[in-house]
């Protein structure tokens, strides 16, 4: 059986840096802050089912709260066995490109899968040139090379 608890007596499970004003803690809104991290912190949208946070039902802000996190990208690593396909590629030279090409960039792609299962999302990194008069250094996110306080970016899907 579930019993009411306050929201002023729950836990502070904010990320150090991050604070909560005491007067926004007797909002919905600071509940709903707090429900929004426990979600971000689920590894995929079908993992994402938990309904009821210290005891509250809130399923009434599931959806909502999903929504929001499904729409920002989450900065981290993760192992390459976990990709279904190839990376696609898209250069640019911010030498050679005129400005105006750089404001939109769209890059076409098609996924030829290596393996089969469900696709949770899309995956990010980049990798840079930097061209000196004598020789090249490339800088990579990869999740194949070593480690960078860049990470990688995944952006994942409502459904997967």
């Amino acid at each position: 059986m579930a019993h009411l608890v306050r929201v002023e007596d729950l836990p502070v499970v904010e990320p150090p840096g991050v604070g909560c004003h005491e007067e926004e803690e007797d909002t919905p809104t600071y509940l709903l802050g707090k429900y929004l991290l426990l979600l971000r912190r689920q590894a995929a949208p079908s993992r994402v089912q938990q309904r009821c946070f210290y005891d509250i039902n809130l399923s009434g802000l599931h959806t909502a709260a999903l929504n929001e996190v499904l729409r920002q990208p989450i900065v981290d690593t993760f192992d390459m066995q976990v990709l279904m396909s190839g990376s696609a590629r898209h250069h640019i030279s911010f030498l050679e490109d005129e400005e105006e090409a750089l404001r939109r960039i769209e890059i076409p792609f098609v996924f030829k899968l290596l393996q089969s299962g469900l696709v949770h999302g899309l995956a990010f990194w980049f990798d840079v040139a930097f061209s000196g008069s004598t020789s090249t250094v490339w800088f990579s996110t990869a999740p194949t090379e070593p480690l960078t306080h860049w990470y990688q970016v995944r952006c994942l899907l409502q459904t997967p």
